[in-house]
């Protein structure tokens, strides 16, 4: 049944999804949005197509005619940052919230979530997630429970922020184009920096849905590069970011240099993963041009983690400022997958 409600512009919320080749997902990440508690003149859907192959596009035409306050955009095929930046750059919400279009988020959630951050007058606020796999889509029954606010919280995806837009464009807060991998990591960086007013909280409202396909999950030449090159990218944000900080600001210089060596680190073991001997060298060769390589030990490698694997890894990372070391470590690598494939 078509909705003919109109747009006003007193929006409080922009929902923003960039969408690329989800037509499986797509109609219930949209249902989602649609299904809530907050006025439809209220919060906007921007929804960004960046250049779909599948019938994502057709999906989108579709919801944009039946919901006036759904706004489609379509762009030639330049990765999820670019989207992102897009959609942001359009917005009209005094809030925003960033989607992934293979997720989808809790119904009639929206009301409770904008009331808080208005009565708390908060620059923004985080939310919880579920994990649920590919075919699934499910929801947990939920009583009405107040949102309520937990000290700390580590939260690397953007997805998990709602943020009030003046915050983002008086700061200039975007998404590094050069990215199309971990974009989160860096964006969250920014954020913090310019937050005075927030709290994590745990109000479940994300459903995070787990893909083999995704480009996390993916491992073939095109995806490892790409995971590589954002590394990298990242690194040299995290580089530049220390030109400018205030040297008196010690906590921040430590944070964002180790941030810097930890990216250099995951370019370097996507590198001995997924590479051949003379491309870990260029690689390398690559990071030190840069001033990105050898950096200092990285102590956090050697922390016990949550399990052996992990903490293993992390002692046999630990030492991969010492180029002899990183290449016999490649070495390694390649001796073992050789020795799986005879087996």
């Amino acid at each position: 049944m078509k909705n003919n409600t109109k747009v006003s512009n007193d929006l409080l919320l922009s929902i923003i999804i960039p969408v690329y080749n989800t037509e499986l997902y797509l109609k219930d990440c949209l249902d989602s949005c649609l299904w809530q508690d907050l006025l439809k003149e209220k919060y906007e859907i921007i929804c960004i197509n960046d250049g779909s192959t599948d019938s994502s596009a057709q999906i989108l035409d579709s919801y944009q005619i039946n919901y006036p306050n759904i706004r489609v955009i379509n762009q030639e095929n330049s990765g999820v940052s670019s989207a992102r930046n897009n959609g942001l750059r359009v917005s009209k919400g005094k809030y925003v919230w960033f989607i992934d279009s293979d997720d989808y988020i809790r119904k009639n959630s929206l009301k409770t979530i904008i009331n808080f951050l208005e009565k708390h007058t908060l620059d923004a606020i985080t939310v919880k997630y579920f994990k649920v796999n590919s075919q699934m889509h499910r929801e947990k029954k939920y009583h009405n429970r107040p949102i309520k606010v937990i000290k700390k919280d580590t939260v690397y995806y953007v997805w998990r922020w709602i943020v009030k837009s003046e915050i983002l464009h008086k700061n200039e807060i975007s998404f590094n184009i050069d990215m199309s991998y971990a974009e989160d990591a860096l964006w969250v960086y920014y954020l913090e920096r310019h937050l005075k007013y927030f709290y994590y909280t745990n109000f479940q409202a994300y459903y995070c849905r787990i893909r083999n396909n995704s480009l996390l999950n993916t491992y073939n030449e095109e995806a490892n590069n790409k995971k590589i090159n954002s590394m990298i990218a990242m690194a040299k944000a995290y580089q530049s970011e220390l030109n400018h900080i205030d040297c008196q600001d010690a906590s921040l210089l430590e944070n964002t240099r180790i941030r810097k060596d930890m990216s250099a680190q995951a370019a370097l073991i996507q590198a001995a993963l997924h590479k051949n001997r003379i491309q870990q060298k260029s690689i390398l060769d690559d990071l030190v041009g840069m001033g990105l390589y050898p950096y200092k030990l990285i102590w956090y490698n050697l922390r016990p983690k949550k399990c052996l694997k992990q903490t293993l890894i992390g002692f046999s990372i630990f030492l991969f400022p010492i180029r002899s070391y990183y290449l016999f470590f490649c070495s390694f690598v390649s001796f073992i997958k050789k020795r799986r494939v005879v087996d």
